[in-house]
C-alpha cells in the first residue's frame, strides 16, 4: 500500500511485527535475556492496543501504556528504548509508514544519581562470619568479589562454574 510521502508500507499487524523482530534479534545473536525483555515489553504494548495494524499505532497508545505505572526512571528509559528501536525497525522494514512516529514528544526520563553503599574490605570478614550456610557465603562472595547483582546470581547454573 502506498502511504503519504511516497513511502511503501505493508499492512502488518503488531503480532507479526513482534514475531519478526524476535527472529531478527535471534539471527543477529543478541543476548537471550535482552530478546526476552524486549519481547515482553512489546507484548505489554499489545495487551494495551490489541493486535492492531502497525500503521494504526498512535501516541495515545503509549500514553495509555505508561499511564499509572510506577516505573523507576531507568525502567521507563529501557522501555522507551525498546519501543523506539522496534518502531524504527518496523519503518525500515516497510511494516509502517516511514513518516509515522507515535513516540513523538516522548523523551528519556532523567535518572537521579544515587549514592552507592561501599563496604570497606576490612569489614568483609565480619560479613562472612554472619553467614550461616555455604549458600549464603557463596552469594556474598559472588557479590563482593565478582560484583554480581542478585538477578545475575539467580541465573547461575552448575555448568557456568569451573
Amino acid at each position: 500500500m502506498l502511504q503519504s510521502g511516497g513511502n511503501v508500507s505493508q499492512n502488518r499487524r503488531l503480532s507479526f511485527g513482534i514475531r519478526q523482530f524476535e527472529h531478527f534479534q535471534i539471527a543477529r545473536k543478541m543476548a537471550p535475556g535482552t530478546i526476552t525483555n524486549r519481547i515482553s515489553h512489546l507484548l505489554q504494548l499489545q495487551s494495551v492496543t490489541g493486535d492492531i495494524y502497525l500503521n494504526e499505532l498512535e501516541s495515545w497508545h503509549f500514553d495509555q501504556l505508561f499511564q499509572g505505572k510506577n516505573w523507576a526512571p531507568r525502567t521507563m528509559n529501557v522501555r522507551l528504548s525498546t519501543y523506539t528501536l522496534f518502531l524504527k525497525w518496523c519503518r525500515g522494514r516497510g511494516f509502517m509508514d516511514g513518516n509515522l512516529d507515535p513516540l513523538v514528544g516522548w523523551r528519556r526520563v532523567k535518572v537521579p544519581e544515587t549514592e552507592r553503599i561501599r563496604i570497606p574490605v576490612q569489614k568483609w570478614p565480619e560479613l562472612f562470619e554472619a553467614t550461616i550456610t555455604p549458600l549464603e557465603r557463596m552469594v556474598l562472595a559472588s557479590g563482593l568479589y565478582l560484583f554480581l547483582r542478585v538477578s545475575e546470581q539467580q541465573c547461575i547454573q552448575l555448568k557456568h562454574l569451573h
